[in-house]
C-alpha cells in the first residue's frame, strides 16, 4: 500500500503561471488500483486546485494497466502528453512522483524530456517539489530524481 505524499509548501518558492494550461500525468499499474486509498490523479487534481488552478485548466494524461508497463514511447498517455507539450498546450505539469513517469526509461529519454520542457517553458510540480526548468539547480534535482527510476528499479529499456 502506498503512502499519500504530503502536499505542503515546496522547499523553494516558485511562482507558477496560474493563467496557463495544466497537465496531469499518471502511470497506474493495475495492481495499484484496488489497494490504493488515494488515487494519484485525484490527489494531483486536488493539489492543483489548492495551488490556485481551475478545473477547466486541467487535462489528464494517463497510462493504466498493461500500457503502463510498456516502454516509455509506447505509452499512449505519455506520447499524448509529449504532443501537447510540443504544441505549447501545457504550462504546468503535475506528476505524482518523478521516478514513476520514467520507470524503465533510458537516461537519453529523460534528458530529451527535460530539454523539451526547457524549450517550452513547462514547470513540473510534484507533491514534494516544484521545478522551474529555467533554473539549473532545478534541472539537476529533477534529473537526479528521474534517474532513480532506472538506477534503482533495474536495467533501462532501449
Amino acid at each position: 500500500m502506498s503512502k499519500r505524499p504530503k502536499t505542503g509548501t515546496p522547499a523553494s518558492f516558485v511562482q507558477l503561471p496560474l493563467m496557463g494550461e495544466v497537465a496531469i500525468y499518471a502511470r497506474i499499474a493495475t495492481r495499484d488500483k484496488p489497494q490504493t486509498a488515494h488515487h494519484p490523479i485525484e490527489d494531483l487534481k486536488a493539489y492543483a486546485k489548492a495551488l490556485g488552478f481551475q478545473r477547466e485548466q486541467v487535462t489528464v494524461f494517463c497510462d493504466e494497466g498493461t500500457r503502463a508497463a510498456a516502454p516509455l514511447l509506447e505509452r499512449e498517455g505519455y506520447t499524448e502528453l509529449l504532443k501537447a507539450i510540443r504544441e505549447g498546450a501545457v504550462n504546468v505539469l503535475f506528476l505524482h512522483t518523478e521516478d514513476r513517469m520514467f520507470h524503465g526509461a533510458s537516461e537519453l529519454q529523460v534528458n530529451t524530456f527535460i530539454h523539451l520542457c526547457i524549450e517550452t517553458g513547462v514547470f513540473i510540480v510534484t507533491p514534494q517539489a516544484v521545478y522551474d526548468l529555467q533554473d539549473l539547480s532545478h534541472i539537476a534535482r529533477f534529473r537526479s530524481q528521474c534517474v532513480n527510476a532506472f538506477q534503482v528499479r533495474g536495467k533501462p529499456q532501449n
